[in-house]
């Protein structure tokens, strides 16, 4: 018994703080579920009317996906120039 009061007085702090950060983890993914409103923050698009935010909102979608298709090619290339550096064969 000694032992696990031990275990719980050393770790115990930790796992408190683990708790909240998971609780506060919970509540931002909600925010984040809602997506962004681009008529929110581009007024003088939101006048042009739902096709053309629907346009500006694909437009941004595309910048996205190519800056994420970027990163992960630069990942991928210094991953290559890692395993060519150290050769692992």
């Amino acid at each position: 018994m000694w032992l696990q009061e031990i275990a719980d007085m050393a770790f115990g702090p930790l796992v408190d703080m683990l708790s909240n950060v998971v609780a506060w983890l919970s509540s931002v993914s909600l925010v984040a579920a809602r997506g962004i409103d681009v008529a929110r923050y581009m007024g003088y698009i939101a006048w042009l009317g739902p096709a053309w935010l629907a346009v500006v909102r694909d437009a941004l979608l595309a910048v996205v996906l190519v800056t994420i298709v970027g990163v992960a090619r630069t990942a991928w290339s210094v991953y290559l120039q890692a395993k060519q550096g150290v050769k692992w064969w």
